[in-house]
């Protein structure tokens, strides 16, 4: 398995300061001595930092120092090309989220199936999701979603989110920098469609692994799980998965020819694909049973070593899922709720985190399709009249009202403190870049393109309307 160069030649240095921050540090790799810099660069910027903001790692640096060592940090620094301020952001982040998903008793632990995973054995042998053997041509790993392991058996969001992260560890483990998400969604049903999985996949890939998230390649994308939530899913994605998000539709050899544009030759793409793989899940748990044999795989002397929080620190609390994560969660449970009520059919329903009960219900659906489909074309016959000429089109009544809006200013005039901003994000509107590191909110804009001023000055006119015709209505 081939690895991808992180460094680039040339001296260290840093970005010219800015009048208004100290400038971030970076530094080019160009030998051991250069990576040992940046790694002492992170080490003392870890130290400056609170306690209460490091301490699910402080915890597992005391009791499990083998999972953070320096080996580890130096995989943040790679993957940031060296700029300690995003990998000590993406450090921490990590192992935040390592505590949510695998709980305070298994996160300290190896993400081993004798380790973290050993309750979740069962998940892997599923199937739904799989890191396949063969990387693509450029090297890429290949993560398969299979909707069909959905009908082998229940599996709960928590533990989906278990198994991504152990098909994750894995591929880093092997030197893979980027990975490929390929997904099989051919005779899948709304169903099988997790909200809380994927903004979980999400979380974690963009913003905490030392892998980068480069494609998302959906196949079979006309069926009917996919067709209802499409728009909703890319309307959520971070900008740089949106970007990279692709579907295609038709025959396998249609799919085939696509796939092999990408990279992916048809010996790394599974027979249900129409490619010569050949994979077993529970083969794959046995090869790794068998590998991990001899690393310290069980719990015996961790998790229990030393409290979490040394006397006389404040106890943090556990880490929760963002307001964001609580938003999307939210919007796709309505829209996959929608499509529910318009077509019968088992489901598979996940519950969204406790925090996200007393949040507000957003919809999901994005004005407007944002999907790009490559579909295989098929030629459909014009109807004529009855003079032998193509029928014209009916004129529609006129575009009707974003619901998004209507959602907007229902939650303004219920809640009057809230801010227009906060009031558009309750309707439904998504701005990914808005709480994004540095950004203007003037250059803000929705999944839509839209800018963000746009939006507010709209709203804050359609209230204004509002309350005018209200008075009016009073005068009357």
């Amino acid at each position: 398995m081939s690895s991808f160069p992180f460094a680039r030649p040339g001296e260290a240095r840093a970005p010219p300061r800015a009048a208004s921050s100290p400038p971030k540090k970076r530094f080019r790799a160009s030998s051991a001595a250069d990576e040992a810099r940046a790694l002492g660069a992170l080490k003392e910027a870890l130290a400056t930092k609170p306690h209460e903001e490091k301490s699910w790692l402080v915890h597992v640096q005391r009791v499990r120092a083998e999972l953070a060592d320096d080996e580890h940090l130096l995989g943040f620094l790679r993957t940031e090309d060296y700029n300690v301020e995003n990998a000590l952001t993406r450090l921490l982040r990590y192992w935040e989220l390592r505590r949510r998903v695998f709980g305070p008793d298994h996160y300290a632990l190896p993400l081993t199936l004798r380790g973290a995973m050993k309750d979740s054995v069962e998940a892997v042998k599923n199937g739904f999701l799989s890191l396949l053997p063969e990387p693509d041509r450029a090297g890429r790993a290949i993560l398969y979603s299979n909707c069909l392991g959905y009908r082998k058996g229940f599996v709960e969001a928590d533990e989906k989110l278990k198994v991504w992260w152990y098909l994750l560890h894995i591929a880093t483990e092997n030197n893979h920098k980027e990975v490929i998400i390929l997904a099989n969604t051919r005779d899948s049903h709304i169903g099988d469609f997790d909200p809380k999985f994927l903004v979980g996949q999400m979380t974690s890939v963009e913003r905490a692994f030392q892998i980068q998230w480069n494609v998302n390649i959906v196949c079979h994308a006309g069926s009917q799980m996919f067709t209802k939530v499409a728009n909703a899913i890319k309307a959520v994605l971070p900008v740089s998965a949106r970007n990279s998000f692709m579907t295609l539709d038709g025959s396998d050899e249609f799919v085939l020819e696509a796939l092999s544009q990408h990279g992916l030759s048809r010996e790394c793409v599974p027979k249900e694909l129409g490619g010569t793989l050949q994979f077993c899940a529970e083969a794959f748990v046995k090869e790794r049973l068998a590998i991990e044999g001899g690393a310290r795989g069980s719990d015996e002397d961790g998790g229990k070593a030393s409290p979490l929080v040394r006397e006389g620190e404040v106890t943090p609390s556990p880490p929760a899922w963002s307001s964001d994560e609580v938003n999307k969660i939210l919007a796709l449970q309505q829209c996959k709720t929608e499509c529910q009520a318009e077509s019968a059919g088992p489901t598979n329903d996940q519950l969204v985190p406790n925090s996200c009960a007393s949040a507000t219900k957003v919809p999901s659906q994005p004005e407007g399709d944002v999907t790009k489909t490559t579909t295989q074309k098929k030629p459909a016959p014009q109807k004529k009249s009855s003079k032998g000429q193509p029928k014209s089109a009916k004129k529609g009544r006129g575009r009707p009202g974003d619901p998004r809006m209507e959602r907007a200013m229902e939650a303004k005039k219920d809640d009057p403190s809230l801010t227009l901003v906060a009031a558009l994000v309750a309707g439904g509107f998504v701005f990914p870049d808005l709480d994004a590191p540095g950004g203007k909110v003037g250059d803000v804009v929705d999944s839509d393109g839209i800018k963000l001023y746009q939006r507010r000055n709209h709203l804050l006119r359609r209230i204004r309307l509002a309350k005018k015709k209200e008075e009016e209505g009073k005068a009357m």
